[in-house]
């Protein structure tokens, strides 16, 4: 009987500031990025680096949840 393996896969978002089109590391962070499911982005100066960063950066805010603190507090009483 065959098993199935589930394997997660790192995705790669890449971001070249700076970097010469069509130069050796411009294509690695492209390969990089295609290959793993990822997104390559070219940015030449602060402000194309920053939408880059904003594009590919999630900040987790976790909801607020009262309950939580007061089932802790019974536990403990």
């Amino acid at each position: 009987q065959a098993r199935s393996i589930s394997i997660k896969k790192t995705v790669f978002y890449t971001i070249g500031f700076d970097v010469p089109v069509g130069s050796p590391a411009e294509r690695d962070l492209q390969y990089l990025a295609s290959a793993s499911g990822g997104r390559y982005f070219a940015t030449q100066n602060q402000q194309q680096l920053a939408r880059a960063f904003q594009k590919t950066i999630r900040v987790y805010l976790p909801k607020a949840v009262a309950s939580a603190s007061n089932d802790f507090k019974e536990g403990v009483n």
